[in-house]
């Protein structure tokens, strides 16, 4: 808008000299103004037609066919002049009504534009029916079809300023939808306010005028052409520098994070010259295991959440990137040992902040840093010191990083399966009492407890949609499923505590006669630990309420399991468990 404003100043102070021009050559005055005009029309044309497929804001993409239109018709109406003597036999009737069916051509596709802006419209049928519309109006004002617009001597016909009124009319009309119109920045829909507004007082000048060689006749013409620049002012705005910048700034930061990306980092540090660097790099713990587990969505949100915790430490001289994934960047001019304690400090204390009300997962952030205080001139051997220095932190602290992670998926498992805890404690029972029938170690005894906790982790990682579906599972949802053993060996294995018990939550779901997944293991081949959890989950499955069937009584779950015996399951152990059961009822 300060941009508008200038111009329109130096637009003021033209007005003498052209109003000098007018008054020496008014002829000269009014081909010189109608070529401006319609060179910013022409103009606004092809940067529309350019931008229409790239640009999402149809604003100008509508309006570019009318300015077209305006701007031939206007070279048109100049050269047809009375007084530029090019056309023989005539008067000031042609040009004015020439003024005419440009000036209502203009009105009704600002009009146009303010009922379709935001709808999907087929851009060549719009410039189609403009150009057909304004040629054929043309024609038919040489052929002196309308009513005469202007009479030498008595001045504007009631047609002419009728239609001037009409005109106006199109464009308060037009400007009252804009004004209502949410979807427009502010400052392009001053311009557009600013635009019509000088376009109406042009008209009104227009229809006071008795005189072609007048005054009303040259404010008429000048507050137009200062309304076009006004327009292409906005053009600019919309159509070429807001998405330059967004190009640029895109090309440069990272979409996620809003802070600089991996390629302007490196091209920034060797290029630039620092004196005294300190560099700090920062890696979020687990990310991959909380991608693979609960999608990459919440992967991004504590991205996310990390990027506004590091801009929010950053005072001074920094210069900060988002590297790669959970990884980031901080450098600092001429950077000390406070001002590297300083940061840290703000980071501890922002991210305790975010996990105190974020418990459900909580952000761990691993950081390494190094600095230089004699004239340090190798700042990737700095950056690979810091980054070292980081990895050595992480190798350190991912098992009870990983631990606490995987606490706080089973937590998230229990809130998004409700039936998971209750479910895992029946098991334990049952399943380490067959483990004692058949005479297993205290050692694999708490082996099985553990597992018969933690067997279905992986399905943190299976949709709602699916994992809680109140029917029959299709083909795809299917095999949507049978990846949660596969994702919770994942999980186990990247865990202390549960990487011991991984093998058996990948190979939980085998069957004794092979048709089981992932592997197709059958008979001894699949773990004894799992061919006990696989009767005693499916017994509390069964007796248990599922969302697509009731629960079924303890005597038909028996009588299913036995017939699956030699199938599904190890016959040998499903008579153990049969004798067991036989207690427990």
């Amino acid at each position: 808008m300060k941009k508008t404003i200038v111009w329109l100043t130096v637009w003021l102070i033209l007005v003498v000299p052209f109003y000098w021009l007018s008054r020496y050559n008014y002829g000269l005055y009014h081909l010189a103004i109608e070529i401006m005009i319609s060179m910013v029309g022409i103009l606004i044309f092809g940067v529309s037609i350019n931008a229409r497929t790239f640009n999402r804001n149809n604003f100008f993409i509508l309006l570019g066919p009318g300015f077209m239109i305006n701007s031939v018709i206007g070279i048109i109406h100049g050269f047809t002049y009375s007084e530029m003597n090019l056309v023989p036999g005539i008067d000031a009737n042609l040009p004015t009504q020439l003024w005419i069916i440009l000036s209502y051509l203009l009105a009704f596709s600002f009009l146009f534009t303010a009922i379709f802006y935001k709808k999907e419209v087929n851009y060549f049928l719009v410039l189609s029916i403009f150009s057909i519309t304004g040629t054929i109006l043309a024609i038919l004002s040489f052929l002196q079809f309308f009513p005469k617009c202007f009479i030498a001597g008595i001045g504007l016909t009631p047609f002419k300023r009728i239609s001037e009124y009409i005109i106006i009319f199109i464009y308060l009309l037009a400007l009252l939808i804009f004004i209502k119109t949410k979807n427009l920045s502010t400052d392009f829909l001053k311009q557009i306010i600013l635009f019509i507004c000088m376009l109406i007082l042009s008209g009104v000048f227009f229809t006071l005028y008795f005189d072609v060689f007048g005054i009303m006749n040259f404010l008429g013409h000048y507050v137009k052409a200062g309304a076009f620049w006004v327009i292409y002012q906005a053009l600019m705005l919309d159509l070429i520098e807001v998405p330059y910048k967004k190009i640029m700034y895109d090309s440069i930061h990272n979409s996620n994070t809003g802070l600089y990306n991996h390629k302007y980092f490196f091209t920034t540090i060797k290029e630039k010259s620092y004196n005294n660097p300190a560099i700090v790099i920062l890696d979020i713990d687990g990310l991959k295991l909380i991608n693979e587990t609960l999608g990459y969505g919440k992967g991004d949100q504590l991205i996310c959440v990390a990027g506004e915790i590091i801009k929010a430490c950053l005072v001074g001289d920094y210069f900060a990137a988002h590297i790669n994934g959970g990884e980031f960047a901080v450098i600092i001019d001429n950077g000390n040992e406070e001002q590297l304690q300083l940061f840290i400090k703000g980071l501890e204390a922002k991210k305790f902040s975010y996990n105190k009300s974020h418990s459900e997962l909580p952000l761990s952030i691993t950081y390494g840093f190094s600095m230089r205080c004699n004239n340090c001139t190798d700042i990737m051997k700095l950056y690979q010191e810091a980054y070292d220095s980081m990895y050595a932190k992480k190798v350190l602290n991912i098992k009870s990083t990983h631990n606490t992670l995987v606490k706080t998926l089973m937590k998230t498992l229990e809130t998004k399966d409700f039936t998971t805890k209750e479910h895992a404690s029946r098991m334990v029972e049952l399943a380490t009492a067959l483990g004692r029938k058949i005479g297993l170690s205290e050692n694999r005894l708490n082996g099985i407890e553990l597992f018969t906790e933690f067997h279905d982790i992986g399905k943190i990682g299976i949709s709602d949609n699916v994992l809680l579906k109140p029917g029959q599972l299709n083909e795809e949802e299917r095999l949507i499923i049978q990846r949660h053993s596969m994702l919770g060996y994942e999980i186990a294995i990247s865990s202390a505590d549960l990487a011991p018990i991984s093998d058996f939550i990948l190979k939980h779901h085998e069957r004794w006669d092979g048709k089981g997944y992932p592997m197709g293991l059958a008979g001894e081949n699949i773990p004894v630990e799992c061919r006990i959890l696989a009767i005693v989950d499916a017994y509390d499955a069964i007796i248990n309420d599922r969302p697509y069937r009731k629960g079924k009584s303890n005597e038909e779950a028996l009588e299913e399991i036995k017939k699956c015996a030699g199938t599904q399951f190890d016959p040998e152990l499903v008579e153990m468990f049969l004798e067991i059961m036989s207690q427990f009822i």
